[in-house]
């Protein structure tokens, strides 16, 4: 049984750094506001980057900016897992929060690959605008794969495991695939 982890300069060192990569990935993809694309390209602002509804296009560009941040939250979860259960990849197994983010993680990697494996093939490197177009692929992906953790853990009980504040950490992360997963397929 692990003892309670309780909230360490470590953890706060680790979120800052998640924090710092999802911003950095928003600046590199901010292009998307109307006002800062009508600047730096010189094409109007009523021109909509993705198809569909209004409510589409900005729930995609929402999506672009959200991605980065929620990809580092995984990542950061699974440092501090780890970091919690020292190393043992039997007790970090045995959390939810540790599995839903491993999903995720997965599911992203597995976008990644395959947009790496067509640039190759096609001779081409993504500037900012293709990888945000990748985006709400990346979210798809994702979202899946959470969604099959969740029924593949749904029977599963934790015995002797408490929940820390980074295992509900993981699972409120991971929460966010699934309904990023259902808006992006409503006919909206």
């Amino acid at each position: 049984m692990l003892e309670k982890r309780r909230f360490t300069l470590f953890d706060i060192a680790i979120l800052i750094a998640a924090t710092a990569i999802g911003l950095a990935s928003m600046r590199y993809l901010s292009f998307l506001s109307s006002y800062r694309s009508a600047a730096l390209s010189g094409v109007s602002s009523s021109e909509p980057r993705f198809a569909g509804s209004v409510f589409h296009r900005r729930f995609s560009e929402g999506i672009v900016i959200a991605v980065p941040f929620l990809l580092a939250y995984e990542a950061a979860t699974i440092v501090l897992i780890m970091a919690q259960s020292k190393g043992s990849w039997r007790s970090a197994a045995r959390r939810r929060g540790f599995i839903i983010a491993i999903a995720a993680s997965v599911g992203a990697s597995a976008h990644a690959i395959d947009i790496i494996m067509t640039n190759i093939k096609f001779h081409t490197m993504p500037g900012s605008f293709n990888t945000a177009l990748y985006m709400p692929g990346v979210a798809e992906r994702a979202g899946l794969a959470v969604i099959a953790a969740g029924i593949a853990t749904a029977g599963i009980r934790t015995r002797r495991i408490d929940r820390s504040w980074v295992d509900r950490f993981g699972l409120v992360v991971g929460a966010a695939w699934p309904i990023i997963y259902i808006l992006i397929r409503l006919p909206l």
